[in-house]
């Protein structure tokens, strides 16, 4: 663990170095957002979640509009956080630390 983090401390300030001596701040700031919506795509792409729904759940959560499909979500997280209290504690601990904009 502290091996990755200093990895990534490392990289990230050599980044940061190398852009840094770009003079052009558009050039700088385009290849940083350009890693970063690299970054994302390869994520997105080795994500893969079960399909556990039958033909006719697959059919029936396809119709739903996407705030639909949202408050579906919604309704499940809420159903296992009732069985589970532990796992409604985890995510409220967990919020503040994946949206740091709040706290500053």
């Amino acid at each position: 663990m502290i091996g990755l983090t200093m990895g990534n401390l490392l990289s990230v300030g050599g980044l940061f170095t190398l852009t840094e001596l770009i003079d052009d701040k558009i050039v700088s700031y385009g290849i940083l957002a350009g890693l970063q919506v690299l970054w994302a795509v390869l994520v997105y792409l080795m994500i893969s979640e079960p399909n556990v729904r039958d033909e006719k759940e697959e059919r029936r959560n396809n119709k739903k509009s996407f705030c639909g499909k949202l408050w579906s979500m919604l309704k499940q997280a809420k159903k296992a956080c009732i069985q589970d209290p532990a796992l409604l504690i985890s995510l409220i601990a967990l919020m503040p630390s994946r949206n740091t904009a709040n706290l500053q």
